[in-house]
């Protein structure tokens, strides 16, 4: 099994060379090709081509990821899911702009709506489908900014209620309880036993990991300067995105944290990246980077133990996630 999953994703580094943009394959076929498609490993994702089919959640095939992509109706900021639905974060804009989480089924059905405080930011689901977790921007619009503040809230999907935002969990550092008011939860990575979950945690300009329990809402300090953590396939480590000052300017560069030594590693992706990385498998990162002409993003991958150089895996995308049946 494990070298079959390689196998895939070599070949998907392998075919990720720049080509010619795919048209969306919608309409009536896109039904038949979204039920082919959902039979194998893919890659969800936002579509960002110009068109009509702007802004929609889209997927492509894990081992063939410049094939056409097939869309579906549901129109979204962030999505995250799996093989049994997911949950997919957007605003609806207009002369009142209003924000919402809105979990789906396995046929991108939408099957509950949840209010959103303010701007998307980060979505994820746990491995199982029964938990979900949403961020969101309640003052300023970037983690760039000095004046930002975010809420971050978990979902029981299956019973569509809120667990709770994570500002009220009890938190605990160096084996004490802490609790400040300048507290911001962001970045949400879940376990597979549907109740241990990690995310981040800024307090005085520093960000640090929690790892918490959903069932007893508690959470507890683990280590210091990881934003938006993603638990890799194996639970063994952590990616991350790690803060640096670069020629006077905050960016943020990739890292890997092994959890049981807390060593932590580089990656051979060097330029800012300000997302929250997805797992392709146990060794490939896929995350999402703005075009260098400005608007608009694009899906890349890096080998995060090779000096492989960084893959371009899907133009005109967003907010990647991997599904396997």
């Amino acid at each position: 099994m494990v070298a079959a999953i390689v196998g895939v994703v070599v070949y998907v580094i392998v075919s990720s060379k720049p080509s010619a943009t795919v048209s969306p394959t919608t309409g009536d076929g896109a039904s038949k090709a979204m039920a082919a498609l959902q039979a194998k490993p893919y890659i969800l994702f936002r579509n960002t081509q110009q068109g009509a089919e702007y802004g929609r959640i889209a997927a492509v095939p894990l081992g063939d990821s410049r094939a056409a992509r097939t869309t579906a109706p549901l129109l979204l900021d962030r999505v995250y899911g799996n093989s049994e639905g997911g949950l997919a974060l957007r605003a609806n804009r207009g002369s009142l702009t209003t924000y919402e989480a809105i979990s789906f089924d396995r046929n991108f059905q939408p099957t509950h709506t949840f209010k959103l405080a303010g701007a998307p930011s980060r979505a994820r689901v746990s491995p199982s489908g029964r938990f979900g977790a949403s961020t969101v921007f309640v003052n300023g619009d970037s983690y760039n900014s000095g004046g930002f503040s975010t809420r971050t809230t978990i979902y029981d999907l299956k019973r569509a209620e809120i667990v709770g935002e994570l500002e009220t969990f009890a938190i605990e550092r160096d084996g004490q309880g802490w609790k400040k008011a300048d507290f911001n939860f962001w970045g949400v990575t879940f376990a597979h036993n549907d109740d241990t979950f990690y995310a981040t945690l800024l307090s005085g300009d520093v960000p640090y990991l929690i790892k918490g329990s959903i069932s007893k809402k508690t959470a507890t300090v683990i280590h210091d300067h990881v934003e938006c953590p993603s638990l890799s396939p194996d639970e063994r480590r952590v990616a991350f995105k790690s803060r640096q000052i670069i020629q006077g300017r905050r960016v943020w560069l990739l890292k890997i944290l092994d959890l049981k030594t807390g060593a932590e590693t580089g990656t051979p992706e060097t330029r800012n990246v300000d997302d929250q990385p997805e797992w392709i498998d146990d060794t490939h990162l896929a995350y999402s980077l703005p075009h260098s002409s400005g608007g608009g993003a694009d899906i890349w991958s890096v080998e995060t133990s090779a000096q492989a150089k960084p893959e371009m895996l899907i133009p005109d995308a967003y907010s990647p996630c991997v599904v396997r049946p």
